[in-house]
């Protein structure tokens, strides 16, 4: 008897070309490449990459801002800080980039270049806990644009994404120490998800939360 199964939309996802990707899931009814700072009124654009597509010099750029905002809580953890392992998973094959680039050309170059990437998003579409669901890596903004509804606007394109490959969740790891990431996510609707590590019990009783916590959004399916 023929194999019917029904292939897995991740799979689906995962096997497009970058052009089809953007074609079949970025949003079609708002516009999502672009970015004004309401304070500043500096103008940003906002593309979608492969993790293979990246360059050398984009990649390391994008490790900066890793770096620059979460070192301090990687090294407080058990796995502690581990700058070759995170470059080796920033080039995980099937993650994908929103990488948001400011409009004013690098001083020296030519208007028309593109210009200094200024806050990205990592995700990828893959299985968790036996569920299909689209996974936030990483999403980090410079100074500059926290604070800016910058944030907002790229969770808000990931989460069209997932609504459009057909996904039940948006799912992302959390520092339990990083206040004010955590305090971003539960504002714009997320919550612990069960599959989140429970806190260790002591001798005594008392209860220690683990260095992260598992988040998650229910996007529901097709947009």
């Amino acid at each position: 008897m023929a194999n019917t199964k029904k292939p897995l939309g991740i799979d689906i996802a995962n096997a497009k070309s970058l052009f089809d990707f953007l074609k079949d899931y970025l949003p079609i009814d708002t516009p999502w490449t672009s970015f004004t700072h309401p304070a500043t009124k500096e103008k940003y654009t906002i593309e979608l990459q492969n993790s293979s597509n990246l360059t050398r010099d984009e990649l390391t750029t994008c490790f900066s801002l890793v770096e620059e905002s979460s070192k301090g809580d990687y090294s407080a953890s058990k796995q502690g800080w581990k700058p070759a392992a995170k470059r080796r998973e920033m080039r995980l094959l099937e993650l994908k980039y929103l990488l948001v680039r400011s409009t004013k050309p690098r001083d020296g170059e030519e208007t028309g270049k593109p210009g200094d990437i200024e806050a990205f998003v990592s995700f990828m579409p893959t299985i968790e806990d036996d569920q299909e669901v689209l996974y936030v890596y990483e999403i980090h903004l410079a100074p500059s644009l926290r604070r800016s509804g910058l944030g907002r606007r790229l969770m808000g394109v990931v989460e069209s994404v997932a609504r459009r490959i057909g996904v039940e969740k948006v799912m992302l790891t959390c520092f339990t120490r990083n206040k004010v990431a955590k305090g971003f996510y539960e504002g714009i609707g997320y919550g612990k998800d069960e599959f989140s590590p429970l806190p260790r019990v002591l001798r005594d009783g008392r209860e220690v939360e683990e260095a992260y916590v598992i988040l998650s959004k229910r996007v529901g399916g097709v947009e």
